[in-house]
């Protein structure tokens, strides 16, 4: 294949699945759950990978049953499903029977889907041996919680201790649950109270 025909694919990859910079670049976790249009943890129940010749290849659709809801419409019990392209560098890949939480990005013109800034917007949930919950992501604590509290000095001073807490030890790599989806959802809370007071 030469070149010009790379760069053609290139482009038309880029607008047909709606990939910008902000979706893959290494980010935070305010930014990526300010990003995103539904938020939620639930187990996934599906996952349908398929040929379509007439676009690029193969396709992934997930279907989820919500457990959690962070930011969107959905509720408890409801499920969703989303379609992906299947294996490109950076795709976050679900097995079916498993639990994740996602922070999905709204769908492209192609009606595409995927977690926002790919990896930074999926985390799998898991069990310690005393039967906690745990999140567990591709990216580091320290990278997704950098600075958080320094741009959000508001949401910072309404935090309990545990929620701070949450924010500040970016030593465990495991993060709790429940302290998860609380923490999503009060970033949700904060950007609609300083939207609400401009």
């Amino acid at each position: 294949m030469n070149r010009k025909a790379l760069f053609i694919a290139a482009v038309l990859m880029g607008v047909a699945f709606n990939l910008n910079a902000s979706q893959i670049l290494p980010t935070t976790i305010d930014r990526v759950a300010d990003d995103a249009v539904d938020s939620f943890c639930g187990l996934c129940k599906a996952r349908d990978v398929r040929e379509d010749p007439d676009r690029f290849g193969k396709f992934v659709t997930y279907t989820f049953e919500v457990h959690d809801v962070m930011k969107g419409d959905y509720k408890q019990g409801e499920t969703i499903s989303f379609t992906q392209l299947e294996g490109y560098k950076g795709a976050v890949v679900m097995m079916t029977g498993s639990e994740y939480c996602l922070m999905l990005n709204k769908p492209s013109s192609s009606g595409m889907r995927s977690p926002v800034a790919l990896s930074y917007g999926a985390y799998n949930v898991g069990r310690l041996k005393d039967g906690q919950k745990v999140l567990r992501g591709a990216v580091s604590r320290q990278s997704l919680m950098r600075d958080v509290l320094k741009r959000r000095p508001e949401l910072s001073k309404r935090l309990s201790k545990n929620e701070r807490d949450f924010v500040t030890n970016t030593t465990d790599r495991n993060m709790d649950y429940n302290e998860f989806v609380n923490f999503i959802r009060a970033l949700g809370n904060d950007k609609t109270e300083n939207r609400g007071g401009r």
